[in-house]
């Protein structure tokens, strides 16, 4: 890189700083020849962060965990996972319709979603979306905001840093730690952030800190809220799904029946068991490992218990429909082609994009 590379890095650095009210660290000429442009944009993340999240005064508010575009959006990079692309860009178009108003609303999710939602490990499978929707938010950010705000200069620099995941783990702790300065560890902000993290390490597959993670975060929200609040749920799913991931089915299906409310002795539902968004994805789960463990008549009986609590809660849309093709298909498998169709019927294939109002189940 010749000096004059290595100035322009230094005085972009010093003006980008300066517009977000963050002084820049003092270079001295030998400090300069050592520059590194990744060191310079790793800088520039965290001391966005840190302006972006200085409630009160700062750029960023907090009224609501709701968020149109990044619950469609998480849908949509879940679709992908599971080979549903025609839903997964339906869901993302439909993100798309709402992203501006979102970046104009200053709302905290989103800087959680930029260091989740699209970081590196949860859009492995379509990081050409993460790096259009980067360049999109970045370029709405500028025009909505300024070239300068925070958020313009954070999603911008996110994509500079291309699929280094460790920035994105390192800058969700920096995110973590302001949100807890700010608001403290029980806020719902900052226990979302917290239950980010769990996902964003059980996606790197590092199990076991997510595991340690999931149930500290477990022990604190029981201790503060009860056994039975909804963020002790909310942390036990995550709990679940690393049980899932290594395959310790009996541990997983213990957790799911704590989130679900009441079984039976036979470990069935019943009138009792518990039908929020939560817990329905919840039955999907029980589902899953009773079909992993060769039980197909309880994983059947489950995803009929989901499908019901998903028309309740969503009618027919995406998440009702994507639980109706996994019934479908266990029904037939098992001869029970009448029932099959039956549900077909309840729920034919989703050809418009529709809102998905629950939240991401994917980071």
């Amino acid at each position: 890189m010749s000096q004059v590379s290595r100035n322009i890095g230094q005085q972009e650095f010093a003006y980008v700083s300066s517009q977000i009210r963050i002084s820049p660290p003092s270079l001295s000429s030998s400090s300069a020849i050592e520059l590194d442009p990744r060191s310079i944009s790793t800088e520039l993340i965290y001391k966005s962060i840190s302006e972006f999240s200085r409630f009160g005064d700062g750029c960023m508010t907090f009224s609501t965990l709701d968020s149109p575009f990044w619950d469609n959006l998480g849908h949509g990079l879940c679709f992908f996972k599971v080979g549903s692309n025609d839903r997964a860009w339906s869901a993302i178009q439909k993100a798309c319709e709402t992203v501006e108003s979102e970046i104009k609303s200053g709302n905290a999710l989103f800087i959680l979603g930029l260091l989740t939602t699209l970081s590196p490990v949860n859009t492995a499978l379509c990081l050409e979306v993460r790096a259009s929707l980067l360049v999109h938010i970045a370029e709405l950010a500028s025009l909505c905001l300024g070239r300068y705000h925070p958020l313009a200069v954070l999603a911008g620099e996110l994509k500079r840093q291309d699929i280094e995941h460790w920035v994105s783990e390192a800058a969700l702790s920096c995110a973590l730690d302001t949100f807890t300065k700010s608001l403290g560890s029980i806020h719902d902000l900052t226990f979302t952030a917290q239950l980010r993290h769990i996902a964003f390490l059980r996606r790197s597959h590092e199990h076991e800190r997510a595991l340690q993670v999931a149930q500290a975060t477990i022990t604190m929200a029981t201790a503060l809220r009860g056994p039975e609040a909804l963020q002790t749920r909310r942390a036990a799913r995550h709990l679940e799904h690393i049980y899932m991931d290594v395959g310790s089915w009996a541990e997983a299906l213990t957790v799911c029946f704590d989130i679900v409310g009441r079984v039976d002795a036979f470990g069935l539902p019943t009138d009792g068991t518990l039908q929020d968004k939560y817990a329905t994805r919840t039955m999907e789960d029980i589902a899953k490992i009773y079909e992993n463990t060769g039980d197909l008549e309880k994983s059947a009986t489950w995803l009929m218990k989901a499908g019901t609590s998903a028309f309740s809660l969503w009618g027919v849309g995406p998440q009702t429909t994507h639980i109706v093709d996994k019934l479908e298909v266990l029904l037939q498998r098992r001869g029970r082609l009448d029932e099959a169709r039956m549900w077909r019927r309840l729920a034919p294939a989703i050809r418009e994009p529709c809102y998905i109002s629950s939240s991401a189940t994917c980071l």
